[in-house]
């Protein structure tokens, strides 16, 4: 896992500052291998947190195709014990321009695609790419496991899934119940056809954790989601 070094918004350039008000500022991570400095703030159109790349050596901010034009060659990691291989890339996201370090897992036999996923390249802490690939194949077989638990084994799962969630997305400068969407309900009833059932103690459950009020946490649910609980 690799730790990124923090930088303080009174840290930063004036040439950044002048470009990042601090009221948008959300990190600043020094990134010493390429002599740059990368910044989140939160783009007031988009409402996202949004990411740019000041390069030291030249006094500005790269372009798109200056960050992506320095990215490493696509390589293979070949996962111990069972082989499993996996395609490491990078990518910007459109319109965020955040920089992902991307995975594509496949089975060493037949060449089956396993399992697709990314993580934040200058995320606090980049964790080891074995492990996010373990994760996401672990994850794609979940279905299976979820069947197998009890209603009250669910209930905390969901429970702990949307908990996160929320936190990432005000991590990201959002509100924290833009969380709460129809994609999200939909990929929740791809493991859980029946999940609509549980959503009223799952949401009983969050609200206790997040100490707001029951009805407070189930409007804004029902609000942004769509549905009445």
């Amino acid at each position: 896992m690799l730790k990124r070094k923090r930088v303080t918004y009174s840290e930063l350039s004036p040439s950044i500052m002048a470009i990042v008000p601090e009221s948008a500022f959300l990190k600043a991570f020094d990134v010493a291998e390429s002599q740059t400095v990368v910044v989140w703030y939160v783009d007031s159109k988009l409402k996202r947190q949004h990411e740019v790349e000041f390069s030291r050596a030249r006094g500005r901010l790269l372009s798109r195709l200056e960050r992506e034009s320095v990215f490493p060659a696509e390589r293979e990691l070949v996962l111990p014990g069972d082989g499993v291989k996996v395609r490491i890339g990078n990518r910007l996201e459109q319109d965020t321009d955040v920089r992902y370090e991307t995975y594509v897992a496949v089975d060493p036999v037949t060449g089956t695609k396993l399992a697709e996923t990314e993580q934040i390249f200058y995320a606090p802490f980049l964790l080891d790419p074995e492990a996010v690939v373990r994760a996401a194949i672990r994850k794609t077989n979940f279905p299976a496991t979820y069947a197998r638990w009890s209603p009250v084994e669910k209930i905390q799962y969901w429970v702990g899934a949307l908990y996160r969630i929320r936190r990432q997305t005000g991590e990201g400068g959002r509100s924290e119940d833009e969380a709460f969407s129809p994609a999200l309900l939909a990929k929740m009833r791809t493991i859980d056809p029946n999940v609509d059932g549980i959503l009223a103690p799952i949401l009983a459950e969050l609200s206790r954790m997040e100490m707001v009020s029951p009805d407070v946490m189930r409007a804004a649910f029902s609000r942004r989601v769509g549905v009445s609980i």
